[in-house]
């Protein structure tokens, strides 16, 4: 019985030493996960639009530090918003307003050895000010990724959801 254990363990061990460390392009890459509302009773309206997406980097320098605020750090999530118009998506562009909604992603892991990192990063958008703007409409977001090394990730656009 003893011999089968010792085996059991030296067998999972060597399996274990040759798992391979996951490999992924050094671009961070984005894919869309899921949109939450949430709401803080006793209000029934969403005070926050939660944009969920996973993500993978091969040198795994996902996030910002709290130094890094000048161009070219100044964002690394970038977000473009479309209204659907007669059956199309348009661009929303409005004119002399200082809202956007590109954000800050902070370090998502200390990575000294830039192992390649995957994960999902959630993003909370302001619903009062989505429904100031868009109030029962129906719109989809442009979203995309910069890491440390200003590598773009690719462009996702998200399912269609109705700002009510």
């Amino acid at each position: 019985m003893r011999i089968i254990l010792t085996f059991l363990v030296l067998f999972f061990l060597v399996l274990s030493s040759c798992m391979k460390e996951k490999e992924f392009p050094v671009e961070p890459r984005i894919a869309f996960k899921d949109f939450t509302k949430v709401i803080i009773p006793p209000d029934s309206i969403p005070q926050l639009l939660i944009l969920s997406i996973s993500f993978t980097d091969g040198d795994g320098d996902i996030g910002l530090d709290s130094t890094m605020i000048d161009s070219p750090y100044d964002f690394n999530l970038f977000i473009d918003i479309y209204k659907m118009t007669n059956g199309q998506l348009e661009t929303i562009v409005i004119s002399g307003d200082t809202v956007n909604f590109n954000g800050r992603i902070p370090i998502v892991a200390e990575n000294p050895d830039n192992k390649p990192i995957e994960g999902v990063i959630e993003y909370n958008f302001d619903y009062s000010i989505l429904r100031s703007r868009l109030l029962n409409d129906t719109v989809a977001f442009d979203v995309s990724i910069k890491d440390r090394a200003l590598h773009q990730s690719n462009t996702i656009r998200t399912p269609l959801i109705i700002i009510d």
